[in-house]
């Protein structure tokens, strides 16, 4: 579900799957960990070649300095560039396990290439830009047809280009200073990642249900000075940009035929997507998030300011985020509801937009017509839809005992908007909060990488002292009024595998899942690549969902429940 209005929710109930469920992902280590010892490089001397300089470290004490004469001599500075072009191209297929839900995608074709470009210009000087294009198409069951794999009937596309990191990195002696389009990860943990709230994440991504999630970059300006022992960062985004989500037209999207929630109370999405051409969904959903958005003047910037340091052999972090909520406050008119409420109890009006026939069968449709009328015509707002400012403090650890990570992250922020189970916005201070274990072990013909994760997400009860300080009362919410999805708090366990399985010649395991304990809801994932050449791979793989009945209890696994589906790719590097 990538969901706009439960935006934190999943993000704290579903990102943790996406670095484990891409299939195209390499297995990355963690450099800080003191058990991996990398190998020795050879003397640079002895093999008769230059001496290479780190030009992103700002403690490197090896650049050629100027010679010592007493005579003024002619000096010219030594220079270095080098320039690394990489890309990369993956191509998935996606198939549902079983063709059970109303008006699913039984099939997915996923394309993605990547191009990025490094240049230093000197030792301490980087200049980065990619782009990313993809493209994808999904198809529907045909009952008339025997074939459904290459049948498959109301298939819809969309291709995009986009720019991804594209930034200038200088490194003056301690300083580190950047801008352009960046991504800025903030805090320890590897899967659930609390303190994420700089960048907005894509939860519109293409290749099934799980692959959502990743951070996307954004117009950043940074500084950040290192002394010995600890570290001072901040950074500026001038901008707003949005989470991006998909609306409607996927398995997945906000307006589901699995979520009746929004089914009820924003039948308006439902018939959009019937209206609209599927050639445009891509074009239009964006304009669907929001009424109002942030506007790019100075007033509407966002800043942070970071501190590390380091003691007893933990590392220590602490920051605040002056930022954006990006899940939006939706207004919506009770009259307007109760009207959208009978376009979805009669489904004949969105097949034959006939309304003197729907007035017909729903009598009280004219009168509640006749009343939004009248406020619209005193200047009353029937529906809007804005962003509202959110600050988030984050207090992180990491420490490593051998082969053992300990991570734990600590988000705390004093306002930010949620929905209650009737689909009403409210704001309540919250914490958000993930502990985690790691185990690493870098033999080359048996790596391993183990990753655990329990996670709590805990909004405050709505008249408690804290939010009493940090939330006006009429954005509380009803009294008696439930959270969507977290209800008192969500919590539960997350993990992650990768393995070089030492009896397969090239060939790694994944595994990934979550496990909301308070919503009896579960996401898992499983699969198997082979390394044919150093820049070939093939995946097989398998996600699984489950939870309770949406229409008893909301959770992430239950609205997934009918989107378990085999996978197959293959990736490149080039």
């Amino acid at each position: 579900m990538r969901i706009v209005v439960l935006a934190p929710l999943l993000i704290a109930a579903g990102v943790a799957l996406s670095a484990t469920f891409v299939a195209a992902q390499e297995t990355i280590f963690d450099p800080e960990n003191p058990a991996y010892d990398a190998p020795a490089e050879p003397d640079a001397k002895e093999q008769g070649g230059e001496t290479i300089f780190d030009p992103e470290n700002p403690a490197s004490e090896d650049i050629p300095q100027r010679p010592h004469s007493a005579e003024p001599v002619a000096f010219e500075a030594p220079s270095f560039t080098s320039a690394r072009f990489l890309g990369s191209y993956a191509i998935a297929l996606f198939v549902d396990t079983a063709f059970n839900g109303p008006e699913e995608d039984i099939v997915e074709l996923t394309n993605e290439l990547s191009l990025r470009l490094e240049f230093d210009l000197s030792l301490r000087t980087r200049a980065v830009v990619s782009g990313r294009f993809t493209h994808w198409l999904g198809g529907r069951e045909n009952p008339a047809q025997t074939d459904l794999l290459i049948n498959a009937t109301d298939v819809r596309t969309h291709y995009e280009a986009r720019l991804d990191e594209a930034y200038l990195l200088h490194r003056p002696g301690r300083w580190s200073l950047a801008i352009g389009n960046m991504r800025t990860p903030w805090g320890s943990t590897d899967l659930l990642r609390p303190g994420d709230v700089i960048n907005p994440t894509d939860m519109g991504a293409s290749g099934g249900a799980a692959a959502t999630g990743a951070l996307m970059p954004q117009l950043t300006a940074s500084a950040s000075y290192a002394a010995d022992g600890w570290s001072l960062s901040a950074l500026i985004v001038p901008f707003f940009v949005p989470n991006r989500v998909t609306v409607f037209g996927r398995d997945t999207a906000l307006a589901s035929s699995q979520n009746t929630m929004l089914s009820e109370q924003m039948g308006i999405l439902t018939l959009l997507q019937r209206v609209i051409d599927p050639s445009l969904h891509g074009d239009v959903q964006p304009l669907l998030l929001a009424t109002r958005v942030p506007s790019d003047t100075p007033r509407n910037a966002s800043a942070g300011l970071r501190a590390t340091t380091t003691a007893a052999n933990t590392d220590l972090g602490l920051g605040i985020f002056y930022g954006w909520d990006r899940t939006p406050w939706i207004y919506v008119d009770e009259d307007m509801r109760e009207l959208l409420a009978l376009v979805v109890t009669d489904a004949q009006v969105l097949e034959d937009f006939d309304f003197m026939g729907f007035v017909r069968r729903n009598p009280s449709a004219l009168g509640i017509s006749n009343r939004i009328s009248a406020k619209r015509a005193d200047g009353e707002e029937i529906f809007f839809s804005e962003y509202r400012r959110r600050t988030t403090l984050l207090v992180d650890l990491a420490r490593y005992m051998g082969p053992i990570g300990v991570r734990a992250d600590i988000a705390f922020s004093p306002s930010r908007t949620l929905y209650t189970s009737g689909f009403e916005a409210t704001r309540r201070a919250s914490v958000f909060s993930a502990l985690g274990l790691s185990y690493e072990r870098l033999d080359d013909n048996d790596a391993l990488a183990l990753t655990v994760e329990g996670f709590w997400l805990h909004p405050f009860a709505r008249d408690c002292a804290i939010n009493r300080a940090f939330v006006s009362e009429s954005d509380r919410g009803p009294e008696d009024a439930k959270l969507a999805l977290i209800g008192d708090g969500l919590y539960g366990l997350a993990g992650a595998l990768m393995w070089s399985v030492p009896m397969l010649d090239n060939v790694e395991l994944q595994l990934g899942g979550l496990y909301n304990i308070s919503n009896r809801d579960w996401l898992s994932s499983g699969a198997l690549s082979k390394r044919w050449q150093s820049w070939l791979r093939a995946t097989v793989g398998v996600a699984l969902f489950g939870g309770p009945d949406p229409a008893e209890r909301l959770s992430l696994g239950g609205l997934w429940a009918n989107n378990d589906h085999l996978f197959f790719a293959i990736d490149g590097d080039f």
